[in-house]
């Protein structure tokens, strides 16, 4: 996951395809996160069956490098992804 820097109005837009993206890698989802709280989290699910839950803390500081958000095996993909918040009680 990678942070797409502030622009002003004079400013050309840039492609997302040319953020923090290796050789093989595609982006399949983006969410916006209007704050990073501990009660609002992040699914992902992989082709192969794999899923991670994060919180959205996670994403509350990302490095110049971007984060890896989820590790994939050889022949995997990730193939959803979704926003949710904790259910309150």
């Amino acid at each position: 996951m990678c942070d797409a820097p502030l622009c002003t109005h004079h400013e050309h837009e840039t492609q997302v395809v040319e953020y923090c993206l290796s050789d093989g890698e595609r982006i399949t989802s983006i969410i916006p996160l209007d704050e990073f709280t501990e009660d609002k989290y992040l699914m992902m699910l992989t082709a192969k069956g794999y899923i991670k839950k994060v919180s959205s803390n996670f994403f509350s500081s990302i490095r110049s490098t971007g984060i890896i958000a989820i590790q994939l095996v050889h022949g995997d993909e990730l193939k959803w992804f979704l926003q949710f918040e904790a259910l309150k009680n």
